[in-house]
């Protein structure tokens, strides 16, 4: 399942392969698949610690790749906050039209 999803992209967090609902056993058991494949060197992993979490979030990437992705969380939070700055300013030229 891990290998198969780092065909599909470069990077990706382990909680994204669980199910809404995942039991600890399923997280355990993947993290047991994930360190397996780490220590065969088929894998690399990349752990941040998140402030106000004390677990943090684990990042699976290709061997030889870096791990950007906070780099691209960050861009798609900026092009979200762009979006919705541009919806406001919208709205805001609307209603001074209509006043």
């Amino acid at each position: 399942m891990i290998l198969a999803e780092l065909h599909r992209r470069p990077v990706f967090y382990v909680k994204e392969l669980l199910p809404l609902g995942h039991t600890r056993s399923m997280y355990v058991a993947l993290l047991r698949s994930m360190n397996s494949l780490y220590q065969a060197g088929l894998i690399e992993v990349t752990e941040f610690m998140c402030w106000g979490d004390s677990k943090g979030k684990v990042a699976i990437h290709r061997l030889g790749t870096s791990c950007d992705i906070r780099e691209k969380e960050q861009q798609e939070r900026d092009r979200a906050y762009e979006r919705e700055k541009g919806n406001v300013d919208k709205v805001r030229k609307e209603n001074l039209v209509n006043v």
